[in-house]
């Protein structure tokens, strides 16, 4: 232990490595939504596009680097 000397702490973390995880459960409600038959088209429509805006965000968020 004591010939370690490169070390200089550690990198500040963000939640990149969650994303994948985020964009799988978004995807996921996407169908159930789209199964749903009980729902209205109107219904549908509304809740998809918050769900896309959603995923849009996560995208664009994992595209930026901390």
């Amino acid at each position: 232990m004591a010939n370690i000397t490169g070390y200089s702490g550690f990198d500040a973390s963000s939640n990149a490595q969650r994303v994948p995880i985020r964009q799988i459960a978004l995807f996921q409600q996407k169908e159930k939504i789209e199964a749903d038959t009980h729902l209205s088209d109107a219904d549908k429509k509304t809740q998809l596009a918050a769900l896309e805006q959603q995923m849009n965000a996560l995208t664009a968020s994992a595209g930026a680097k901390p």
